[in-house]
């Protein structure tokens, strides 16, 4: 059991005041505060008194708790970064009118994959109907009634397709949530005519997309498992999708 800080440090003599003091005049002194702040604590495990007895703390545990400090900065940056890109996320979807829907299973006639789109297709019928927003399931249509449809109607893809392996007891499964629309003279509006990305280009823009994989024995519990993870993640696009027409 990890020993408890003093409360009355005074009565412990001057190494524990000493102790704390190096953590705290760190910008005071020579050493970085990263270093002093290690040293402190290096300090810590192997002198803090427990009811008035020295005892060993674990180092691995003083080097968990410095890596965790450390890594504050980095987990602040990595979620300030995935704002910005749900931020991109939105800005893309404002001003489409609609949903057009289709999933992709790559065969035909596949009972185990059938069964996982036609989940997939009542739960974003759901979510789109729940938000108010209009939506085309074309599920079954190529990918020229997709863009007919989508282009038409000012609407944007989503699509989910469905790829998996075949042979043996278990089957792998790799699901994927694209966002897309479609650009017949796409170009960037500050470059310049010169540049590559200034000269008209036809094509998919995608705003989002994702994926998932499963495996395991082709029955009810792999396709509950792969429906309920791509459900998440279908709920996380239409909910940016319902802010972005908010704006």
């Amino acid at each position: 059991m990890a020993p408890k800080l003093p409360t009355n440090p005074e009565k412990f003599g001057k190494r524990y005041v000493r102790l704390v003091a190096t953590g705290k005049s760190a910008q005071n002194s020579k050493l970085s505060e990263k270093e002093a702040l290690y040293r402190a604590l290096t300090r810590f495990a192997q002198t803090v008194p427990d009811n008035g007895k020295v005892r060993k703390f674990p180092l691995r545990f003083v080097g968990l708790m410095l890596i965790f400090w450390l890594l504050q900065p980095a987990l602040a940056f990595s979620q300030s970064h995935e704002e910005e890109g749900r931020e991109i996320v939105r800005k893309s979807l404002v001003g489409w009118k609609g949903i057009t829907f289709r999933c992709s299973p790559d065969a035909e006639n596949d009972a185990f994959l059938d069964g996982i789109c036609r989940d997939v297709r009542a739960e974003a019928r759901l979510l789109a109907a729940t938000g108010n927003i209009p939506f085309h399931d074309l599920t079954g249509s190529d990918y020229f009634a997709l863009a007919l449809d989508s282009t038409s109607n000012d609407f944007f893809v989503l699509e989910t397709r469905l790829r998996t392996t075949r042979g043996g007891d278990d089957r792998a499964v790799y699901m994927e949530i694209e966002a897309r629309a479609y650009y017949s003279e796409a170009v960037e509006q500050n470059a310049g005519p010169d540049k590559p990305q200034g000269k008209p280009r036809s094509g998919d823009l995608v705003f989002f997309s994702d994926d998932l994989i499963g495996s395991g024995p082709p029955g009810p519990d792999l396709a509950q498992a792969l429906t309920s993870a791509m459900s998440t993640r279908l709920k996380d696009f239409f909910s940016l999708v319902i802010e972005s027409r908010n704006r």
